[in-house]
């Protein structure tokens, strides 16, 4: 027989020998595995055994000492242990606080189960059964008193036990109990538990909410604890259950033929109601005719019903309210919301992230519209909440509406840094109004702003005197320690960068952005910890044809804008937004300067030769520092491209729309604005509903172009990133030609249109290949080009390999002369002899000889060659003069692996997908490696 030895548990031996009796018989009745830890458990509980006997009346630990385990099938002495264990066991380790039970309880409870050989029953008594091994334990209870853990217990029971979903039961009773133990840390919250329980409690609605505001509570915790007392006292918890108004005065609104009830906003200042009715009547008057006017409440505008709501948050919500806030409202009414600083006003902001029920949230968020509406219309100001919290926003006047203002939050890390928020708003405000905001549009600096901010919440490691370094003293903090704080962001964002959490560019972007605020505040910053993205991009860098519209998908997106447009019933915002559209998907212009764009960014130059006028316009653009110098009249063409100024085709493609907007919808805005008006000079303008002037912004304009195609049908939505640089004037002027050609075609639907009405020339197609042969053999020196791709299922053993494929020359032919004309200095030079067959394996794709076998092996072939070695022919194009040609080759060479790709899968279905797998699993194909340099560089990577 196995025993514990005296020495180990001397404090259990000494005390009881009825208890050493019984902890030996367990330990040779449990599996040899669980021996070990048995033994280190009770010598634990031997050690703990002095601290439980403090915490228990001298009957309960004689009847332990007398009867060892069996005492223990008395729950209620059972328990009464527990709550000693627990006190012991969080006493002799502050770390077991975190835990559910301590491990001296938990022991107890399995020593339990095995005294019994192996009842799986038996239950600690402070654990609730669940359906299934998921019990729910509610040991923290015990915190407070052993009576209330058995209160909670029947309640737990009585409220949860018919409940279907076992998950729901454990859950809902173990974070309630979590709940009560933490609400407890509140005095009066704890008195009252210990002497009347919590039944008790659930009628103290104002204490209970007070308590609910604890950040120690966990979302699940509040949700838990609310579903209890929501049962408990339905009266108090529950807009479900809010008991009807009682006898007494009772309040309403009068709304055209009906009324509204607003009794509960009466009760809480009848003057509420009174402004509330005059506000109605306003806004009514404004909104409805007579003809219109509400017959039953149903009728009545949604905003005003929503005074209901306002009264029933008030109802449930009017105990956190002190005597003064409730006299000030008694007297004010809506005005009252924003004395002492807009303290009430803050305090109804704020309820719909305090209240825990779905319904009490709805109330509170619709309810807000109308109280703030009348806190502007009765205190005659133009009022905005963030305003009263100087500290949580930076406040800006706005760039696209005259007299408005933009807002960008800081509350998060005011929170945190104070000092580092007050100084992100001074570099944010410094930066906007000094000279050196010319050079920076404001959407990047709100996106280093941004990047900041994001970096600021990394859960970094940083000492307390770090944090107490930016707490207090704001950006310095960053530098000093010779910028110990600094390295460590920068190390962090290393580090999730190689680990793939962050994608380098993604990485080197906050990198950037923590260190312009920083340089912007007149500190120095260091390059250390830095992420490389030059590699990244290299081999991130792949056909993204996907990701650009599709030709049918431009077709539609421009046949439903010229459907709308023709409809002549927009107002001036939608015709503004849609013909902006459609100047985005003529030319690919960057969305920003286009939006910005001023009636001098417009010049008319005659041209003497062509005996006609031509047009220059000016985008400032990122890559031209936002600056354009007009007075240079030296400007080559390159300087041009630099310098943001567009010409040629790009410009004939728009320049009728660009002078309609400047001529038809803004020219009479400016002429009513005084000189010195910042739109004075602004194309994008219009005037809104209010009467307001507003510059169009991104965001409008994807929100309203995309609200108008959806409206009409149109299956593609809008967005400026998908449409290919250089434009798509081509697809789109043969969408409006052909709308202008037929009249009717904007009464048909779509498919009509594009089946009957849009005619494609059959040899545009045509030309266009043929196009692109010419480029390709002015490219390969002149050799014979064909456009015929000649693909079979099988090779010949007469044909040469080459890594394309196979090649069917006999050799010594036009292919091989032009090869040698290309290499005559290196034959020349070593004396070699001339080569029989053609080796520029870049000019297979174009040549009559070209043989590509449909199977997966030979797409390997080829998607190698487009992702590798065409990759390194993009890397090498240079900012030269013939940067233009130099990627119109790189296009067509990777438009020509795709096509014959396309035409490998019609002939054999998936070859195409099993050749990306080979090159996803073995990378570039053996016989491309030595042609690519990209492939080695990502080995070693």
């Amino acid at each position: 027989m196995i025993v514990l030895s005296d020495n180990s548990i001397k404090e259990i031996s000494h005390w009881s020998l009825k208890l050493k009796y019984d902890l030996n018989f367990i330990l040779n009745n449990i599996k040899v595995g669980s021996r070990r830890q048995f033994k280190s458990r009770a010598e634990k509980l031997s050690k703990a055994l002095p601290e439980i006997l403090s915490h228990l009346s001298n009957s309960d630990a004689k009847l332990i000492e007398q009867k060892g385990l069996n005492a223990l099938n008395d729950l209620q002495l059972w328990s009464r242990l527990e709550s000693a264990t627990e006190k012991a066991g969080n006493h002799a380790n502050t770390s077991s606080k975190s835990k559910i039970s301590s491990d001296l309880t938990i022991f107890i409870g399995f020593a339990m189960r095995n005294f019994k050989v192996g009842n799986k029953e038996i239950l600690r008594p402070s654990m609730v059964k669940v359906e299934g091994e998921n019990n729910a334990v509610i040991t923290p209870l015990y915190r407070i008193s052993v009576d209330l853990m058995w209160e909670f217990k029947k309640i737990a029971n009585d409220i949860l036990g018919d409940h279907s979903s076992p998950y729901h039961v454990q859950r809902t009773t173990r974070d309630a109990a979590s709940a009560i133990a933490v609400i407890a840390e509140d005095p009066q919250v704890y008195n009252i538990l210990l002497k009347s329980g919590i039944t008790a409690l659930s009628g103290e609605k104002g204490l209970i909410n007070k308590a609910l505001s604890n950040e120690k509570l966990k979302k699940g915790e509040k949700k838990a604890l609310i579903y209890i007392f929501r049962r408990l006292s339905p009266e108090n918890f529950s807009p479900i259950y809010l008991t009807k108004i009682d006898e007494g005065k009772q309040y309403w609104l009068n709304i055209g033929n009906t009324k509204i009830n607003v009794t509960r906003l009466g009760r809480v200042a009848p003057i509420l109601v009174k402004q509330a009715q005059e506000y109605a009547n306003h806004y009514i008057g404004k909104k409805l005719t007579d003809d219109i006017e509400p017959k039953t409440a149903k009728e009545v505008p949604a905003h005003i019903r929503n005074f209901i709501n306002l009264g029933r948050t008030f109802h449930i919500h009017k105990e956190s309210l002190n005597s003064a806030q409730i006299n000030i409202l008694k007297s004010d009414g809506f005005k009252g919301f924003l004395a002492n600083n807009g303290e009430l006003l803050l305090w109804f902001s704020e309820l719909k992230e305090k209240v825990i029920t779905q319904r009490e949230r709805r109330d509170a968020i619709s309810s807000y519209s109308p109280l703030y509406s009348c806190v502007k219309y009765f205190s005659e100001t133009n009022l905005d909440i963030r305003d009263y919290s100087p500290d949580y926003y930076i406040k800006t006047p706005s760039e696209t509406a005259i007299g408005e203002y933009d807002y960008i939050e800081i509350g998060d890390l005011f929170n945190t840094y104070p000092a580092l928020a007050r100084d992100l708003k001074t570099v944010y405000l410094s930066t906007r109004n000094s000279l050196k905001a010319d050079a920076l549009d404001n959407v990047t600096i709100l996106s280093r702003i941004s990047h900041f901010q994001r970096v600021m919440k990394f859960p970094v490691n940083l000492s307390n005197e770090q944090r107490e370094w930016l707490s207090n003293e704001g950006l310095s903090g960053f530098v000093k320690g010779n910028h110990s704080v600094l390295k460590v962001y920068l190390e962090y964002l290393q580090v999730k960068a190689k680990a793939g959490k962050y994608s380098p560019v993604t990485a080197d972007s906050y990198q950037r952005g923590l260190k312009w605020v920083i340089e912007a505040a007149g500190f120095d910053v260091i390059d250390v910890y830095p992420v490389k993205v030059t590699q990244y991009k290299l081999y991130d860098q792949r056909d993204d044809s996907d990701t650009d519209y599709t030709k049918e998908e431009v077709i539609e997106l421009a046949y439903h804008i010229e459907v709308l447009l023709a409809q002549g019933n927009l107002n001036q915002r939608n015709t503004l937004y849609l013909r902006i559209a459609r100047i985005l998907l003529k030319t690919g212009w960057n969305q920003s300067p286009v939006l910005t764009l001023e009636t001098t960014d417009i010049v008319e130059v005659n041209c003497p030769i062509a005996g006609q006028k031509t047009y220059f316009v000016r985008l400032l653009k990122k890559r031209a520092g936002y600056l354009t110098q007009w007075h240079k009249f030296d400007l080559t063409a390159n300087e041009l491209a630099d310098e943001g100024i567009e010409v040629g085709k790009s410009i004939k493609a728009v320049i009728k729309e660009l002078l309609y907007l400047a001529t038809t919808i803004s020219e009479p805005i400016r002429r009513t604005l005084p000189a010195d008006h910042p739109f004075k000079n602004k194309l994008m303008i219009y005037v809104g509903d209010d009467g307001v002037i507003n510059l169009a912004t991104n965001k409008e304009l994807y929100h309203y172009v995309n609200k108008l195609l959806i409206k009409a049908g149109c299956s593609v939505g809008f967005g400026s990133r998908k449409i290919r640089k250089t434009g798509l004037n081509f697809l789109y002027r043969r969408v409006e030609k052909d709308f202008a050609k037929y009249k009717k075609s904007g009464q048909h639907s779509f498919e009509v249109f594009q089946r009957s009405y849009l005619r494609f020339i059959a040899g545009e197609s045509k030309r266009t290949l043929s196009k692109a042969i010419t480029v390709m053999g002015d490219y390969f020196h002149g050799r014979p080009i064909t456009d015929n791709i000649k693909i079979v299922t099988e090779s010949s053993e007469y044909w040469q390999q080459v890594p394309n494929g196979g090649c069917a020359s006999q050799g010594n032919d036009a292919q091989a002369a032009a090869y040698n004309r290309q290499t005559h200095g290196l034959i020349k030079r070593f004396g070699l002899e001339k080569a029989k067959y053609c080796a520029d394996f870049s000019a297979c794709l174009w040549c009559e000889h070209y043989r590509c076998v449909a199977d997966p092996e030979h797409a390997w072939r080829l998607l190698s060659y487009r992702d590798f070695v065409l990759e390194d022919m993009a890397a090498s194009i240079d900012d030269v003069a013939e940067v233009g040609a130099q990627k119109e080759y790189h296009r067509l060479l990777t438009q020509r692996v795709n096509d014959i790709l396309i035409d490998l899968d019609k002939l054999t279905s998936g070859c195409r997908e099993a050749g990306e797998k080979l090159l996803a699993e073995r990378g570039i194909h053996p016989d491309w490696k030595l042609a690519s340099t990209t492939s080695d560089i990502f080995r070693e990577s």
